[in-house]
């Protein structure tokens, strides 16, 4: 979704098949983390009327394609839930096959906010 009513739409749909669980790969790229937290917290209300989990995935080209900025909102909203597809991390940013005791923290802080 880009934005609070595309996740509305998507949640009448999973609602109607019985989804486990949704993923969100969240098609926003906000500028500000304040930004980010707004629109997160919108679809964090509607995720409460649902009874299934809803995941933000951790994807590039998203809103969590920067680990740095995932770990900024984690840091606001430490009870947000992810799907955590660490190859965009890897990738993206280019971690070294022996990683700094600081990238390995950085992984480790996004598993720990994974579901499942």
């Amino acid at each position: 979704p880009q934005t609070v009513a595309d996740l509305d739409r998507a949640l009448e749909v999973a609602c109607r098949y019985g989804c486990h669980h949704l993923t969100l790969q969240a098609d926003a790229r906000p500028r500000t983390l304040a930004q980010a937290i707004t629109l997160i917290e919108g679809w964090q209300r509607l995720a409460e009327q649902v009874d299934f989990p809803v995941l933000l995935e951790t994807h590039r080209y998203r809103l969590t394609s920067d680990l740095l900025f995932t770990l900024d909102v984690l840091a606001q909203m430490p009870d947000l839930k992810l799907l955590a597809d660490l190859s965009h991390y890897v990738v993206g940013r280019e971690l070294p096959e022996s990683a700094t005791a600081e990238d390995d923290e950085h992984i480790h802080s996004i598993l720990r906010h994974s579901w499942g």
